[in-house]
């Protein structure tokens, strides 16, 4: 499906979109089994139904969970990276306020810097899955990160509390980096498409079927093909708003890297 579908709200667009395609879809196989019903085309529907409904129904269950277990865990491992990369930005931060003024200033610049390419520019990216046009290797370290890591080994401390403090701002930025990696490699593993496909080719199987157990009782039929058709646009829709997990309508939001830099303010500006 198109970026833009996923960007949608889940409430309501992207629920109106799902679940008006499938009631119009259910209609219309609900019209079809209705014309087809004449004549000895009844007796042919009763005979084949009951060898089939059952393996598809059971296919049909095991494709849903084959689908929808990918999904629901990028999307888990999508957030805690973004935690994590979150709070090791915070520990870089936090430990900077002890090194002199102009190290520190140099380091939170780096890190606002490093933020604001990510939230303005990795970001949108990894919703479009187009994050390889902005960066060049996503297994390596953005400039920004690579910038601060040069920029703490090279400093020189003599206090041996500052040294300390500069070991661990270095392994906080590794942190960091690792997790940038994480998010973004989550965000080119295209989990749902063959697999969601399979699940609405197998789904509209299946509703032909379930039409055709009752295809000589139109009020049967359309009880039927309505209670399926729910069933199968809600999970649908459970499917689909968690599928990109940077980019649909419950999407990781950066709004936790963008709290970072308020969240722990300088301690020369404190003092100023």
């Amino acid at each position: 499906m198109s970026n833009w579908f996923f960007g949608l709200p889940v409430f309501p667009a992207m629920t109106i979109i799902v679940f008006g395609i499938t009631y119009a879809i259910a209609a219309c196989l609900f019209l079809v089994v209705s014309r087809l019903n004449v004549g000895d085309r009844v007796k042919v529907f009763k005979a084949v139904v009951p060898s089939c409904l059952s393996p598809l129904g059971g296919v049909f269950a095991l494709l849903l969970v084959f689908s929808a277990e990918p999904v629901w865990t990028n999307f888990n491992d999508a957030k805690k990276s973004v935690a994590a990369e979150a709070s090791g930005l915070r520990d870089v931060l936090i430990l900077a306020r002890g090194l002199p003024g102009d190290a520190e200033t140099h380091i939170r610049g780096m890190v606002s810097g490093y933020l604001t390419k990510s939230v303005n520019a990795e970001w949108p990216a990894m919703a479009a899955n187009r994050i390889t046009l902005e960066t060049h290797n996503i297994c390596g370290c953005s400039a920004e990160l690579l910038a601060a890591l040069d920029y703490t080994r090279g400093l020189n401390f003599q206090d041996d509390r500052q040294r300390t403090d500069q070991r661990d701002i270095i392994k906080a930025l590794e942190d960091v980096r690792s997790k940038r990696r994480e998010r973004i490699q989550i965000s080119e593993d295209d989990v749902s498409t063959s697999r969601f496909t399979g699940l609405v080719v197998i789904g509209l199987c299946l509703a032909i079927w379930v039409g055709l157990v009752d295809a000589d009782n139109r009020k049967a039929l359309g009880i039927a093909l309505t209670i399926f058709a729910t069933v199968m646009a809600m999970a649908t829709l459970l499917i689909v708003s968690y599928s990109s997990p940077f980019g649909s309508g419950n999407g990781v939001s950066p709004a936790i890297l963008q709290e970072v830099m308020d969240g722990i303010p300088a301690r020369t500006a404190s003092t100023l």
